[in-house]
């Protein structure tokens, strides 16, 4: 049976996580996927980064349940903690996968855009040093913004 793909577009407000990643095609060239974009202007849109990608892949056993929990992101951008230190300007959205623990998803917040980018999705456990190693690379490139 093949593998399921990440969707290149998702909005898990509006359809069934599971409808939404079987047979979506990928063309592979973007730096990062993006939701799509409601009708509703304060909605924002939610995007992966290709490692965000690769994180929700892993899970793939979970992954409607991650793809509902990043769809509170859409309705509200602040709904996780913000971050502090190397993080700072980050936030982290908690949640619980049923049989696997504490997860989060750390991403930044565009008002200007009204779009939120993940890019890290996994366990609690060391996340954290994950996150600062991501953030790092992704300020560099101007993925997001360098807040110094």
């Amino acid at each position: 049976m093949p593998e399921p793909k990440i969707p290149s577009t998702f909005s898990p407000s509006t359809q069934s996580a599971s409808t939404e990643w079987a047979g979506q095609e990928d063309s592979g060239t973007s730096q990062k996927k993006q939701a799509s974009t409601s009708t509703v202007s304060d909605r924002y849109e939610v995007d992966l980064t290709r490692h965000a990608e690769k994180d929700l892949k892993a899970l793939r056993a979970w992954m409607g349940d991650v793809l509902r929990h990043l769809a509170r992101l859409e309705r509200d951008p602040e709904a996780g903690h913000l971050l502090k230190g190397a993080l700072r300007g980050c936030r982290a959205l908690e949640f619980n996968l049923k049989g696997s623990g504490a997860y989060r998803a750390v991403y930044v917040v565009n008002p200007d855009e009204q779009v939120c980018t993940v890019f890290l999705i996994g366990p609690h456990e060391n996340l954290y040093r994950e996150a600062e190693r991501r953030v790092v690379v992704l300020r560099k490139s101007g993925e997001i913004p360098d807040l110094d």
